[in-house]
């Protein structure tokens, strides 16, 4: 047990506590980092956060180490609170992976009976966990709609979801936890409250966790965006460089009017501000883009065009092409026309039921590769 002199008003003193505030976020970042994350966890990760401005620093810089190094740095960390680097490298699957401690002197001398206590304990969890095995009551259900055509669906728990075209939601609900999965295409929840199972929505790597909150969640190519009508929605992805994820999540925290979008290459990006009436127009017919990619802006156009949208050789990795404005959802063939207009593209109508967006390379204007 680590021993800290306190001052006269009880408190240990700044260097003692800048001490305790960085253990705590790298434990955090520890908890994070081993997928799959629980969203209370995260719910209370948000509550220490902001109780602090020294926190949320703390907690960034154990991030950037993590993300930078795969390990935590000996000189911003104690040895007994750090892993062992080659167990969490060299296990597979992180979620089940040992974490070794490795006790300080310090601990040994004050701690034998903290120790004792705690051996004790796992010992009882373990016997507890082999014992007789509870049975989880699971609610799942699979929630799906064709081309062009939304729908509005009740959840059990009273939330209200307007789910987009060619769109896809699996639900599965517990005594402690609702979860729901858009596997593809765009889903607007109105949450009914509940604090004690907290509501979580998974699209590809990214996930959203609130109590109760209405916000949009759109998941096009490799992309996936979040918007906050009203509320508060905690949105976490995991750490990636290049594509490769590096461990730790990261996370921000959303309110009304704030949008952000992860990205498989990139990972998450910043926070934007956008106004709140913004968010979740495609229930009106209006597709709204901000920065979207060509591959991102021709999955969404495929969930409502009755014909197939492709991009030819090359372009679906092209970066340099960029789409923001608000189209028609019932004009599919006028969206993509003004691509012609803004960028050296062309539209060719290669057969009766594909259309394929080609690069045109123009004098004065760069192609889109």
């Amino acid at each position: 047990m680590t021993r800290f002199h306190t001052n006269q008003r009880g408190t240990p003193p700044e260097d003692a506590q800048a001490a305790i505030i960085r253990r705590a976020a790298h434990d955090w970042q520890l908890k994070l980092s081993a997928p799959p994350v629980n969203p209370a966890d995260l719910m209370a990760f948000e509550q220490w956060r902001n109780a602090d401005p020294r926190h949320e620093d703390a907690f960034n810089r154990a991030s950037a180490i993590y993300e930078a190094f795969g390990d935590l740095a000996p000189a911003d960390i104690n040895a007994d609170l750090r892993p062992q680097p080659s167990v969490s490298r060299l296990t597979s699957n992180k979620s089940s992976a040992r974490r070794i401690w490795r006790p300080s002197l310090s601990q040994a001398f004050f701690g034998a009976g903290a120790v004792a206590a705690a051996i004790a304990l796992f010992f009882m969890v373990q016997t507890q966990k082999t014992a007789v095995p509870q049975t989880v009551f699971v609610a799942s259900q699979t929630y799906a709609t064709p081309v062009g055509v939304t729908q509005t669906v009740t959840l059990s728990d009273g939330t209200r979801v307007v789910l987009g075209a060619a769109s896809q939601l699996v639900t599965r609900f517990t005594d402690g936890e609702r979860t729901a999965e858009l596997v593809t295409g765009a889903a607007f929840f109105d949450v009914t409250p509940d604090a004690n199972r907290p509501f979580s929505v998974a699209a590809g790597k990214l996930t959203a966790t609130v109590l109760g909150t209405a916000f949009d969640v759109r998941k096009a190519g490799d992309v996936v965006r979040v918007g906050v009508a009203e509320g508060k929605v905690i949105v976490s992805h995991p750490h990636v460089l290049v594509g490769v994820a590096t461990g730790g999540q990261r996370t921000h925290t959303l309110t009304a009017g704030m949008h952000v979008a992860a990205h498989a290459y990139d990972g998450l990006e910043d926070v934007t501000a956008s106004s709140a009436d913004a968010i979740g127009q495609w229930r009106e017919g209006r597709l709204v883009f901000y920065n979207a990619s060509l591959a991102e802006f021709v999955a969404d156009a495929n969930r409502y065009s009755k014909l197939s949208v492709r991009l030819a050789d090359g372009l679906a990795l092209s970066t340099r092409c960029r789409i923001s404005g608000a189209f028609d959802a019932n004009d599919i063939i006028g969206m993509l026309s003004t691509l012609e207009t803004i960028h050296p593209l062309k539209l060719d109508q290669t057969s009766a039921d594909t259309l394929t967006v080609r690069s045109a390379p123009r004098r004065g204007m760069d192609p889109c590769f």
